[in-house]
């Protein structure tokens, strides 16, 4: 355990996931301009798009419910900005939050719809409770939640995690395995970037024990494919228990 969290935070100092997300967001906005068909299963009059990047899930869902609220929050001030942008095409009330799914500057039972597409990968195992707990504490009761992250069992991904059994140079635990830098190329102001972006591939059994563990109920869980067959994510619906 104590490798583990030392190997966690070096990788998160050095590669500052904010920092890459701020270069990135007007290419990752433009790459990721249709919603996930999966999040038309969900509705509610108030709607919040955690680690929302340009807010295309929230924006689509809000809408699709004929104009109601939503909230998007993201830790990039960049994304909340092309968010922001792409909203004035949507007939939707909208505000949008600088914030941490870790820490959410939003009052308690406030959404009776939460959407955190592709988020929680970002999390290190040993916090990833303390996001859940918050998305818990602000979903209404009976409200649902959906949560997507990257199946590890990609091709793509098992390269990865077979990289890493090869190169780190003291004994690996299972969990330091599934730690992984993955790139984005852009370009700014002229010259080509490559950014690096901590992921950690949860399993759907470590997923939803920690779901579980935060209170929620699973609804809903498996595979999802939203727009490429080689492209496999994890999906959780889930709910809050009634008073």
């Amino acid at each position: 355990m104590v490798r583990h969290n030392l190997i966690t935070e070096i990788l998160r100092r050095f590669y500052d996931l904010e920092a890459s997300y701020e270069y990135i967001a007007l290419s990752y906005a433009f790459l990721r301009s249709r919603p996930w068909p999966i999040t038309a299963l969900l509705k509610g009059e108030t709607v919040l798009d955690v680690g929302s990047g340009p807010c295309v899930n929230g924006l689509s869902l809000a809408a699709m419910d004929r104009g109601r609220y939503v909230v998007c929050t993201d830790t990039s001030f960049s994304m909340l900005l092309t968010a922001r942008a792409r909203a004035r095409s949507f007939k939707v009330v909208s505000d949008f939050v600088l914030a941490d799914v870790r820490n959410l500057p939003l009052r308690s039972n406030s959404f009776n719809t939460i959407i955190t597409i592709a988020v929680l990968h970002h999390i290190p195992p040993d916090e990833v409770h303390k996001a859940l707990s918050e998305l818990h504490r602000v979903l209404r009761a009976r409200g649902l939640l959906l949560v997507t992250t990257w199946s590890p069992w990609q091709r793509i991904h098992l390269r990865r995690i077979l990289l890493n059994a090869l190169t780190l140079v003291f004994p690996p635990s299972v969990k330091m395995l599934r730690e992984v830098l993955v790139p984005w190329r852009t370009k700014r102001l002229g010259r080509k970037l490559v950014l690096f972006r901590y992921y950690y591939l949860y399993s759907k059994e470590e997923l939803e024990r920690a779901i579980k563990d935060s209170g929620l109920i699973i609804i809903s869980t498996g595979y999802y494919s939203p727009f490429r067959r080689r492209s496999s994510n994890v999906y959780f619906i889930a709910t809050k228990k009634g008073p």
